[in-house]
């Protein structure tokens, strides 16, 4: 069943110029050589850094969907090489909604007639999924294997080059798997091995009602706080 809500704290960033889709296309991870509408994508920075996630929108031209509170940053990096392809940005007032599924996470400028303002709901929904929103705090912190993204939707590994793309690839490729994205609930910091080791780093968290939620990015084991077991809210394993 579906959900529906009004995301307030996002914008849409219209990109002006005929050379769009070439300037993105060296930007962003995922392929716009595509015919679709709509993508999912990485912004980083040349040492495979998340920028900011955004969710890409082909109209009348393209549009980047994020957080207003990572959109300036994100324009004030693009800026320096949006001047070779003669293409601008420009703020609109695009009302920003979600559709959320059991499995699937979908923004847009659609209207739906049962929209939840919920924002502690929302953020909860995208944290569980591993599509947790990048926000100012995150802003060219962490890698995407870190913040867990599911790096076939979010990448292509057959488009060109782009910003940070040969770390990312190296690291998908020859890096051996040892840790991957876990959450757990109300767990006190440090997270050990059963002989007390700690394991893993708490990449963030974020508090809602009754219940907060740690990212971490961990290896596979048995995880122990204070010597008391405990079992992962959700896990990538």
């Amino acid at each position: 069943m579906s959900k529906f809500y009004q995301l307030d704290k996002y914008c849409a960033i219209k990109i002006n110029g005929d050379r769009g889709r070439e300037f993105l296309q060296g930007q962003v991870s995922c392929d716009l050589n595509t015919d679709a509408k709509q993508w999912t994508g990485l912004f980083c920075d040349e040492k495979g850094f998340v920028l900011s996630n955004a969710t890409i929108v082909l109209d009348d031209n393209f549009y980047l969907v994020v957080r207003e509170c990572v959109a300036e940053s994100l324009i004030n990096d693009l800026t320096k090489y949006a001047p070779f392809y003669k293409c601008s940005f420009e703020m609109t007032d695009n009302r920003v909604f979600a559709e959320v599924t059991n499995t699937t996470i979908r923004k847009s400028f659609g209207h739906s007639e049962d929209l939840s303002t919920n924002t502690s709901d929302w953020e909860k929904a995208c944290m569980e999924n591993f599509q947790y929103d990048i926000d100012y705090e995150m802003f060219g912190k962490f890698r995407p294997q870190e913040l867990g993204y599911d790096l076939e939707k979010f990448i292509s590994y057959e488009k060109g080059c782009y910003r940070g793309q040969e770390i990312i690839a190296r690291v998908t490729y020859l890096g051996k798997k040892n840790k991957a994205a876990v959450i757990f609930a109300n767990a006190k910091s440090p997270i050990t091995d059963v002989a007390g080791k700690n394991i893993g780093k708490e990449v963030f968290s974020k508090n809602f009602e009754n219940l907060t939620l740690h990212h971490y990015y961990i290896e596979k084991n048995d995880y122990f706080v204070e010597g008391e077991q405990i079992s992962p809210y959700a896990s990538q394993w």
